[in-house]
């Protein structure tokens, strides 16, 4: 995406006029066949010739190519989907218990790390506020906020199709990608949604 207009400071969108997409959703479905291809093709040789050092660096190597290329659109929460991925499937394949405690030791030792040194300022903003709304509510706080006041706001049976007012009269933002669950909430009602005792939460059918 390197060659894509920025939008909101990300060169994540192709705009071809009619309707935008983002080549990374693509891109997650295509990872996920061609690791699993080469990995296929290497226990073709014997199961156990994806612990071998030499295949498992192919497997990096091709794990991080789409991890940086990600990662510099900035899109970091695609680019750590990437990195889950890999594990989750190299996980599958059977790859040896003393390469994922090298990997966990790794994860605890570099995340710190990067959260202190390497990350951006908005990517810390973003970890700082999901964890605490409040400490920058008119900032980078506001739209959690609104989203929750939209939820409240819609009560049991919310305000009615259309008539959602956090949503319609712009404080909730952006409300077609980011925000689409309190819309619903707002304008549907409680009784449209449900959320679990993790907070975890989608749309009753």
């Amino acid at each position: 995406m390197l060659f894509a207009s920025p939008i909101n400071g990300a060169r994540r969108w192709y705009d071809l006029g009619f309707f935008s997409f983002q080549p990374t959703e693509i891109a997650k479905i295509i990872f996920v066949i061609f690791l699993s291809y080469i990995i296929v093709k290497f226990q073709n040789k014997g199961r156990e010739n994806v612990n071998k050092i030499g295949n498992l660096l192919i497997i990096l190597v091709l794990a991080g190519v789409f991890t940086v290329l990600t990662a510099i659109q900035p899109n970091l929460g695609d680019a750590v989907l990437f990195v889950i991925i890999s594990g989750v499937v190299l996980f599958v394949a059977g790859i040896k218990a003393r390469y994922i405690v090298t990997a966990l030791i790794l994860i605890v030792i570099l995340v710190p790390t990067l959260y202190f040194t390497i990350m951006p300022p908005h990517a810390k903003a973003r970890i700082d506020v999901y964890l605490n709304p409040e400490s920058d509510p008119r900032g980078a706080g506001y739209n959690i906020i609104q989203s929750k006041l939209a939820m409240g706001a819609g009560r049991l049976l919310g305000m009615g199709w259309m008539q959602g007012t956090q949503t319609h009269l712009g404080f909730l933002y952006p409300k077609t990608t980011d925000f689409i669950f309190p819309v619903i909430g707002e304008e549907l009602g409680f009784i449209t949604c449900r959320c679990d005792s993790n907070n975890i939460c989608d749309f009753n059918y």
